[in-house]
């Protein structure tokens, strides 16, 4: 019988009962650490929702705008996750003794966490709900609300935020006593940052209504301008170099009243002469590279207004109408006027007791400081004026005009009314037909002149107004042929070089001024009359 291996029958040695104790206890200290951190979030959420740490937020910030001596109201809640600050029932008081600078329902902030591990004041996110805030400026500094000043910036502007949203904004603002109340606006910016060139800036404005009220002096007395903006709806795009509007449209409401209280509202018609439209479509306005040099402005404007906002430019008379314009429009340094080319068209235009036109429509265009026009369409005291070939030099000495016309069926008595020539013309005259190959001449001196050749079923002089009842019949003829020599000077308008045909007559040599006070001189050189032509001479007109 083999021999037994007792050694491989043998038991291996007992472990060493030290180390045991030493893996429990290792396990249980793990166990208990990851517990500890699976509990850490509860118990910093039940932490920061502790009446104890919105005591100690709400101190802290308070404390730290109370060192830039702005004094604040609010509910500070903390939040864990995404950290920030949620601000409620916030009243930043005003340092004017008015009503507060700023209320809103609440604020929430979310900073950068990595900006903030740096030890940089840096912001992620800012919403605003329902935020009033009421701003005082004047001399370009604010008023109701002592801020520190700041210093000349290093360089560009970084912005602090990557975006910003007001929502149901309401501001009221005033401006070197122009007042503005803005309502229902929401905003939303964001932010680009370039660490050389600084912030880029995204803009989103819609809005629902603004009212501007801003007092003036108007023949030294006080007078008051109460307009609204009804709708806003603009894209911009803000960078280092420039401004590009991407998309803006507003519409509004120009007051035209001079009396206090009186905004037009936003329920008016299309042809009220009130209203107001702005369109910008990429619009880029260039920032100069150089102090007190003006922007380069290129881009697609429409823009409708009444004439009559211009008397808050200047010194100009009462006027009426509306004139709209929709162009490609570019302006940089050097130019007097911009280049453009568009389309204008205009309404019931006037000057004083001028009326010079019922409707204006047509492409214009404008290069080299001159203004021309194609063709242009006026309609001038119930009738029709098609002019072509415009030219308008507004610089050149004495600003001046040139143009070919076709007129068709004005009223002369209405044109010399609505003209200012007389307020009650002694001249009456149906104009059919007028053809003027070219009318040219100054504004400044008023020196227009012209050649034309008009077909005229009637034509009349009385002694007195035609619109008077007594009125006697001085000289009259029908189914005329009529042409003259136009000149419009200072003090009257004048046709000189006058002939007639009519069936049995022929008239040479004939002159006829209207002077701007009413009167009227007739000269007649060489007449070959035929009576059935003339009518009966200083007799009594029919009614």
């Amino acid at each position: 019988m083999p021999e037994v291996d007792r050694k491989s029958t043998a038991l291996p040695p007992a472990p060493n009962r030290l180390r045991a104790p030493i893996g429990r206890g290792l396990a249980r200290v793990l166990c208990g650490l990851f517990a500890f951190i699976g509990v850490l979030p509860l118990l910093l959420a039940i932490a920061v929702r502790s009446q104890w740490v919105r005591h100690w937020a709400a101190a802290q910030t308070e404390e730290v705008l109370a060192q830039e001596q702005i004094h604040a109201r609010f509910e500070v809640a903390v939040k864990l996750w995404p950290p920030g600050l949620e601000l409620s029932h916030v009243v930043v008081d005003a340092t004017d003794g008015g009503d507060s600078f700023l209320e809103a329902t609440g604020i929430s902030v979310k900073p950068r966490i990595f900006a903030l591990l740096a030890g940089l004041p840096r912001i992620d996110e800012v919403e605003v709900a329902s935020p009033r805030a009421r701003v005082v400026l004047a001399n370009g500094k604010l008023q109701n609300l002592k801020l520190p000043e700041a210093g000349p910036s290093p360089g560009p502007f970084h912005a602090p935020f990557n975006v910003v949203a007001l929502t149901d904004a309401r501001v009221d603002l005033t401006i070197d006593g122009v007042h503005a109340i803005a309502s229902d606006i929401d905003v939303d910016v964001s932010a680009e940052d370039d660490p050389t060139r600084g912030s880029t800036l995204e803009f989103a404005v819609r809005g629902g209504s603004v009212e501007v009220h801003r007092p003036r002096v108007k023949d030294e007395t006080l007078a008051f301008d109460d307009d609204q903006i009804c709708s806003i709806d603009a894209r911009l795009h803000l960078d280092p170099d420039g401004l590009l509007v991407r998309r803006l449209s507003l519409t509004g409401a120009a007051d035209l009243d001079t009396g206090s209280g009186t905004t037009p509202g936003c329920d008016l018609l299309s042809n009220d002469k009130r209203v107001v439209e702005v369109a910008l479509n990429h619009v880029r306005v260039d920032f100069p590279k150089t102090k007190g040099a003006p922007p380069s402005v290129e881009g697609h404007a429409h823009v409708r207004l009444p004439v009559g906002v211009a008397e808050r430019l200047a010194n100009l008379p009462t006027t009426d109408g509306w004139i709209g314009a929709d162009a490609d429009v570019r302006f940089v340094a050097g130019m007097n006027l911009p280049d453009l080319d568009g389309h204008i068209e205009a309404h019931d235009i006037a000057l004083d007791k001028f009326h010079f036109a019922e409707e204006i429509d047509g492409d214009v265009s404008v290069h080299d400081d001159i203004i021309k026009a194609p063709k242009l369409y006026v309609g001038l005291s119930g009738g029709k004026v098609n002019l072509t070939n415009v030219e308008l030099k507004p610089f050149a000495p004495g600003i001046q005009l040139r143009a070919s016309a076709d007129i068709h069926d004005v009223d002369f008595t209405k044109l010399m009314h609505d003209l200012g020539v007389a307020e009650h013309p002694h001249v009456a005259w149906e104009i059919k037909e007028v053809h003027v190959p070219l009318f040219a001449g100054t504004i400044i001196p008023l020196k227009l002149d012209c050649d034309f050749d008009a077909i005229t079923p009637t034509f009349a002089v009385y002694d007195r107004a035609v619109d008077d009842p007594q009125k006697q019949r001085i000289v009259s003829f029908h189914d005329g042929r009529v042409g003259a020599h136009l000149a419009v000077r200072p003090e009257s308008v004048q046709f000189r070089a006058a002939h007639g045909d009519l069936p049995h007559t022929h008239i040479e040599g004939g002159y006829v001024a209207i002077a701007y006070n009413g009167a009227v001189q007739v000269d007649v050189t060489k007449a070959d009359a035929g009576l059935e032509d003339v009518a009966p001479i200083a007799t009594k007109s029919r009614p």
